[in-house]
């Protein structure tokens, strides 16, 4: 008699010693479901070859078939996860921030003074979209929420203040990443930008530095300006036409666009800016 297994699951009569004689058909169904049974698994059930003719071997058939379960279970979540995203929008970091009426003061003297003294940093006062909180109390450096390769960009606009023909109103800006290191606290990944113009023309002083890389969670993320003219004194607020303090409007975005490889988690020691001979 053919086994009924895979296709039934067979009903066996019931047997009790010195009560039923046990005949060879009885025996003999056993046998059948027993061969229906192996030719369905087959041999090594708990055995898998790939497509490349890799061997994964499981510590049983139901370990197998535990680990085909999970494997469908977090597919359907991230597909679940993919659907949703793609329709409520991609939960990524995301910043967009503003810079409003901030008053920068010219660039002083230019020698016998510490070159950090002609920067300010720009202090942002609007958060337009701020989910991830980059844009803490202090309101000068971003925090980086996440590791990842971003694209990091700003725009800023000074009115150019007017003056004779022979001197240009300048503009310096410059976008710095820092985080800590093997040797401590260091700065790394300029971005910079700048613009001119003559302080007889109209109009505004534009800069729009731009950084796309990789960004590491806890590093911190500042812009810097400063502004002068083309005339050397030793005495700038008492030279002709002096620039005076001036105000800038800045904007600024952050957008993450993807994970980084593995083997990048966190940023090489020797990826950072030189240090200055001594």
């Amino acid at each position: 008699m053919p086994a009924l297994f895979p296709h039934e699951i067979r009903e066996f009569d019931e047997v009790a010693d010195q009560r039923d004689y046990i005949r060879g058909e009885h025996l003999n169904e056993v046998q059948d479901e027993i061969v229906g049974l192996t030719d369905t698994l087959g041999l090594n059930p708990h055995v898998y070859e790939t497509n490349d003719g890799q061997t994964v071997t499981y510590r049983s058939m139901a370990h197998r078939m535990d680990n085909m379960q999970w494997t469908q279970e977090r597919m359907a979540y991230n597909q679940d996860g993919l659907l949703e995203a793609g329709e409520k929008g991609w939960n990524l970091p995301t910043l967009s921030m503003r810079s409003t009426g901030q008053s920068i003061a010219p660039m002083v003297d230019q020698k016998d003074h510490d070159p950090a003294d002609d920067w300010h940093r720009v202090r942002w006062n609007r958060r337009v979209i701020d989910s991830d909180n980059m844009l803490p109390s202090a309101r000068t450096q971003l925090i980086c929420p996440k590791t990842g390769w971003w694209v990091i960009s700003g725009r800023f606009m000074m009115w150019r203040t007017y003056g004779p023909e022979n001197l240009d109103h300048r503009l310096f800006c410059e976008m710095r990443l820092s985080g800590t290191g093997a040797t401590g606290f260091y700065p790394s990944h300029t971005a910079t930008d700048s613009a001119s113009l003559n302080r007889h023309s109209p109009g505004y002083l534009r800069v729009n530095p731009t950084y796309s890389g990789p960004w590491y969670k806890g590093e911190r993320l500042w812009w810097s300006l400063q502004h002068s003219d083309n005339l050397r004194v030793s005495n700038r607020p008492a030279a002709p036409y002096p620039l005076g303090t001036v105000a800038i409007s800045g904007w600024a975005g952050c957008t993450y666009i993807r994970a980084l490889p593995e083997d990048h988690l966190s940023r090489p020691p020797w990826d950072q800016m030189p240090v200055d001979p001594e």
